[in-house]
């Protein structure tokens, strides 16, 4: 929970951020988007952080949602506040609607991208990986992690999953001219939360607790921060051509790599302050 308040302070400085643009001249534009990038990187490093903790904790379903709900209500509202700051102070807004009709549908959408965020680590609680005290006899709380889910739980998840899709259902779509617009958006989202987990947070895990030298893990994260880099370049190549490879294409890979530096930075912080404090995601002995 002492986390609470650092990651509010930083969703709510992206709407900020984000009216700085019209600040930089065309030549420091770049400044702006790396500033951006970084900032879009550990936002979502926090959010595959807590999908981590809800899915692979060993306290009981009903105490991880009665933590991860206050949690994501404080970090989104944190977040619209900064977006109702610049819509105050620059007038900027997203498309034709206004901060607040944006916000409910962030609020729509934010359950299911979180939802699909965890399956990836769900995946890895299967094979016995879950969060637990470095020191287990020094916590006596009760290790949730082997036992099969009750009847409780399964409606409570149940249930989370229903309300989940009940609000993406209810989002305001009139902006959109077809639906398929806004599901195909929704789509793209909940796919992005969920790579970020099984590409980012998965990999990461591994990497933590089989290799102790910082030289390997070093070397790891550069190899898959110049893979995202081809990866992207690639992409971007695909829908605009060979013609646009150094212009738009090289530009918008680099944005892409800046925000997969610091996702990986920041999530690699969050995990080595974790153990700091005793805590550690590892395999069952």
């Amino acid at each position: 929970m002492w986390l609470a308040l650092p990651f509010c302070v930083v969703n709510f400085l992206i709407g900020p951020i984000a009216t700085l643009k019209n600040y930089f001249s065309y030549p420091l534009r770049g400044v702006w988007f790396a500033l951006f990038a970084s900032w879009m990187g550990v936002i979502a490093s926090q959010a595959t952080f807590w999908n981590l903790y809800f899915s692979l904790s060993s306290e009981s379903l009903y105490r991880r949602i009665s933590i991860l709900t206050p949690l994501v209500i404080l970090g989104g509202g944190a977040g619209l506040l900064g977006f109702a700051f610049a819509a105050w102070y620059e007038e900027w807004r997203v498309g034709d609607l206004e901060w607040w009709e944006n916000g409910a549908r962030f609020y729509c959408l934010l359950p299911i991208i979180m939802v699909t965020g965890q399956a990836p680590f769900f995946a890895c609680r299967m094979f016995g990986w879950s969060l637990r005290p470095v020191n287990a006899s020094s916590v006596p709380t009760a290790d949730h992690s082997n036992q099969p889910m009750s009847i409780a739980d399964l409606l409570l998840a149940t249930a989370a999953v229903a309300g989940a899709f009940t609000a993406i259902r209810i989002a305001p779509t009139s902006t959109f001219t077809k639906p398929e617009e806004f599901w195909l958006m929704a789509a793209v989202f909940c796919c992005l939360a969920s790579c970020c987990s099984l590409f980012g947070g998965v990999p990461l895990l591994v990497l933590l607790h089989y290799v102790r030298h910082p030289l390997l893990r070093f070397l790891w994260i550069v190899v898959v921060l110049l893979v995202g880099f081809v990866v992207a370049c690639l992409i971007l190549v695909y829908f605009s051509g060979w013609d646009e490879l150094f212009n738009e294409a090289l530009f918008n890979s680099l944005m892409f790599s800046g925000i997969l530096l610091w996702f990986v930075a920041a999530l690699y912080s969050h995990l080595y302050l974790l153990r700091r404090f005793g805590w550690a995601v590892a395999p069952r002995p």
